[in-house]
């Protein structure tokens, strides 16, 4: 008997969380069904509270929506006005055109697509209805132009990937989701916009962890102590490491819309620049974010000129937060020396450029340089400064196309050749 009302009891539980996107009954509707499962029969049950509120019903309305509108247009008579709570069914070519021209009152803003709706080949929309139901996956990466989802309601049975859509600044609060969801390489996107349905999307119908990826946004462990929210609640949330928190934040602050950037494995370097974007997020001006986008998406491409920039990054380790801006019109410094070393122009033209730029690599402006120990026995002052700063000496010396050894003498040659 015990038996046969825990599994009365598990079947309810089940048929909710298939029929309503995966969502845990909670407390009250648990208690309710125990008490079902105590006293009502099996064939009853399942016609208990399975379908209520789900897309089942939901599609079941819209069916009949259709057919009174077919019947309507076959006797001559006007459609009337669209029913506000019943999606209208349509077919994947009439969404995309009405995506295309960001205009859905045709189907009175309340939609539902039978299948799987996949706009990640249409980078350009800007708008969604203000409900949206979709009876399989979402697929909505690299829809650049897209501030939000749906207004009012999002339902998806499947999962939902809005991966790199860089304007996505909103969420929908009433939101339903049966599987994972991704929002990777969202840069708007803090906890401040996470909805309390997303927090709460503990189950999937079954049973495995679902998952809730959100690396690249602003949504971090300082604002939501989401490994809390994990714990053993059926969920798993991926959140923004630092480096990547202080590039959304980066991204957000600067108006950047070229390429993310393609950030270093190496823990030491992502440590070195983690500390640098930290600061450049809190005190850099915009064009100087700008700047710093620009070496991580582009420069930073080159190998060696990856390596120029790990050095400096390497030599102000100690004093990040003082060096921060230093460290930057230094990277551009050697960036330019290098790309001016590459140049085939007439000798004495580049001897004059390569000695202008030498000249302007001013070490001692960095609190790092007079912070840290020298015990060189060379007596001259250039020296004095490449020795004191080994990591900018390696960062030179990869600008010149020297080997990271070379001495004093060695670079004069260099701009003298």
């Amino acid at each position: 008997m015990k038996s046969q009302v825990t599994n009365k009891y598990q079947q309810q539980i089940e048929l909710f969380r298939s029929t309503h996107y995966g969502r845990d009954p909670g407390r009250v509707r648990r208690m309710g069904y125990l008490i079902k499962a105590m006293f009502v029969t099996e064939k009853s049950l399942k016609h208990v509270d399975g379908a209520r509120n789900s897309l089942l019903k939901v599609k079941e309305r819209s069916i009949q929506l259709q057919e009174h509108i077919k019947a309507q247009v076959s006797t001559g008579q006007s459609r009337g006005s669209l029913s506000r709570n019943t999606p209208q069914t349509i077919s994947l070519d009439e969404f995309k055109q009405a995506a295309t021209m960001g205009d859905y009152s045709k189907y009175g803003e309340n939609v539902l697509i039978d299948g799987d709706l996949d706009l990640s080949g249409m980078p350009n929309i800007k708008k969604l209805p203000k409900s949206l139901y979709v009876d399989g996956n979402l697929n909505l990466t690299g829809c650049k132009y897209l501030e939000s989802l749906p207004e009012k309601k999002l339902r998806v049975t499947g999962s939902l990937v809005a991966d790199k859509c860089r304007q996505l600044n909103s969420i929908t609060r009433d939101i339903q989701v049966g599987e994972d969801l991704s929002f990777r390489q969202c840069p708007l996107l803090d906890s401040y916009r996470l909805p309390d349905m997303l927090r709460t999307m503990r189950y999937r119908a079954d049973s495995k962890p679902r998952h809730i990826y959100l690396q690249g946004t602003r949504i971090g462990q300082f604002f939501v102590d989401f490994h809390q929210l994990s714990e053993k609640k059926g969920v798993t949330f991926h959140i923004s490491d630092s480096i990547n928190q202080s590039v959304a934040a980066m991204i957000s602050s600067s108006d950047w819309s070229s390429d993310y950037p393609e950030l270093p494995d190496d823990k030491v370097e992502s440590k070195d620049l983690a500390r640098w974007l930290y600061f450049g997020k809190q005190y850099f001006c915009k064009e100087d974010q700008r700047k710093v986008l620009a070496i991580l998406t582009d420069r930073m491409r080159d190998p060696v000129n990856k390596q120029i920039v790990m050095s400096v990054l390497a030599g102000i380790r100690n004093h990040p937060q003082e060096d921060a801006h230093p460290a930057l019109e230094l990277i551009e410094k050697l960036l330019r020396l290098r790309g001016i070393k590459q140049l085939t122009l007439d000798p004495d033209t580049l001897k004059e450029l390569i000695n202008k730029f030498v000249g302007f690599l001013d070490f001692k402006q960095f609190k790092s340089y007079h912070k840290k120990p020298f015990d060189s026995q060379t007596g001259s002052e250039a020296s004095e400064e490449l020795d004191r700063m080994p990591e900018f000496r390696k960062a030179l010396m990869l600008a010149l196309n020297l080997p990271e050894d070379a001495n004093t003498q060695d670079i004069s040659n260099s701009i003298e050749n």
